[in-house]
């Protein structure tokens, strides 16, 4: 964790509304985004990123450096959020529209490339939702997989080996070769 985010994470848990808002908006996009991936609704990814926050904001004080670093933290309260909310609703959720969006692009926006992004979002969704995660994590948000681990609660080993697992079987069902994103 970087030290002004350290000294950001520090001042929110004395009470600094300022410094809890930093936080917040180096956090939305990623955590709307995370959001957005599982849940392809953007409304539902909306409130569920402002009750991630609203949830991170009444917990900071519960908050150890020593156990972990803030994105981990913060990541794990939104997940939480989403299970919690799915549970709820009862709710089948399937990882869709990852390149558009991690791009920066329109989901709306059409390319030249639109039939092979939809079979790569559709081999995506064929994924276990385990490894939806960690190849999001990984790929999207550049993860390393202690950091994966502390965000989903499992191993680093766990993590290397679902990002492994999915890049086989996207290569398989793809003919993909992903090494060429440098993902390892």
């Amino acid at each position: 964790m970087a030290m002004d985010e350290l000294d950001l994470v520090a001042k929110s848990q004395k009470g600094d509304f300022e410094a809890f808002g930093a936080l917040y908006d180096a956090y939305l996009p990623k955590i709307y985004r995370f959001l957005f991936f599982r849940l392809r609704h953007q409304e539902t990814a909306e409130d569920l990123t402002s009750q991630t926050f609203m949830k991170a904001l009444e917990r900071i004080g519960s908050f150890d450096p020593g156990r972990g670093n803030f994105s981990s933290w913060l990541y794990q309260i939104a997940r939480n959020t989403m299970v919690d909310h799915l549970r709820a609703n009862k709710q089948v959720v399937e990882l869709d529209e990852a390149i558009s969006v991690a791009s920066g692009q329109d989901v709306q926006e059409e390319t030249a490339d639109t039939w092979d992004i939809a079979r790569v979002r559709a081999q995506l969704r064929n994924l276990p939702t385990q490894q939806q995660e960690v190849l999001l994590l990984r790929v999207f948000e550049g993860y390393s997989h202690r950091e994966i681990a502390a965000t989903l609660g499992i191993s680093e080993g766990a993590s290397k080996v679902n990002l492994s697992r999915a890049i086989d079987a996207l290569q398989k069902l793809l003919g993909l070769f992903l090494l060429s994103f440098g993902i390892s």
